[in-house]
């Protein structure tokens, strides 16, 4: 079972999830087990002064105002100095964790997750535990963490009323590295299920760039797969174009990118496995 909530289409936005994807999450294989999916319109921080909060069981997304953020559930994210981003849990909650890497003094840096992925207790989680929360960077100015212009998912793991739920957070850092924005957001309802991002198999436009003839299109799709790109003037039958950069395959976290010459008044392109 599915819940979607929306106060705007996840098809708001050009470059995030298909039309397909808009009203979709994946099944868990538990009949009892609901996925609850918040779409939200983007919030952006630029600074530890202007901190995005997020909670996931009643879908509240605001910037950090007079607002409390004090239970579980509850997240926080925001762009921090020296070109660091952090992600962490309401103060005094130290039960959750995030996906990612944990190195040697205990810090964790998230890991992207792409559209499909499943979160549950497969991953590793980890949290670095300090006055007031739990948190984790998003990036953590060395090169570890989101790229500059990347869009990926936030793996989380917190308790409600003493029980272990996973969820996810749809993020993108700005192309210049001065912001964080959050996106959408996401939990299973059920105790220690799965929850499933959306967008599984699904291919996201993240950038599209057109000059000097050449389209330049930047997108997610799933991990280490080969994509090919047709093109169409009108719509109807597309044809496999030769991008200028040859064939490509995404890496780990489903990125890759595309250049195909772009010709005509008006083009249409497909990307597909």
């Amino acid at each position: 079972m599915t819940k979607i909530n929306s106060s705007q289409s996840i098809a708001k936005r050009l470059s995030a999830y298909s039309a397909v994807a808009a009203g979709t999450v994946a099944a868990t294989g538990n009949a009892n087990a609901a996925e609850v999916v918040w779409d939200i319109p983007d919030l952006t921080s630029t600074s530890n002064a202007e901190i995005v909060l997020f909670d996931m069981v009643s879908g509240k997304a605001v910037i950090k105002g007079a607002e409390v953020l004090d239970g579980e559930g509850e997240f926080q994210l925001y762009q921090g100095g020296s070109d660091a981003g952090f992600i962490g849990q309401a103060p005094s909650i130290t039960t959750g964790g995030f996906a990612g890497l944990v190195d040697g003094s205990g810090y964790t840096v998230v890991s992207q997750l792409a559209g499909g992925a499943s979160v549950s207790e497969d991953l590793t989680f980890g949290a670095y535990s300090s006055a007031p929360s739990n948190w984790a960077y998003l990036a953590d100015g060395y090169g570890g963490g989101f790229a500059n212009g990347q869009t990926g998912v936030v793996g989380l793991k917190f308790e409600l009323n003493g029980e272990t739920h996973y969820g996810w957070a749809e993020v993108t850092r700005a192309v210049a590295g001065d912001s964080f924005t959050l996106n959408s957001f996401g939990y299973n309802d059920t105790p220690d299920a799965a929850s499933v991002v959306p967008g599984g198999g699904e291919v996201k436009i993240t950038t599209l760039d057109v000059s000097d003839g050449t389209a330049t299109i930047t997108f997610k799709g799933k991990p280490n797969t080969i994509y090919t790109c047709k093109t169409s003037a009108t719509l109807i039958g597309f044809s496999t174009t030769i991008p200028t950069s040859g064939s490509t395959t995404t890496d780990e976290n489903g990125d890759a990118t595309f250049q195909v010459a772009a010709v005509g008044v008006k083009r249409f392109y497909l990307i597909a496995e």
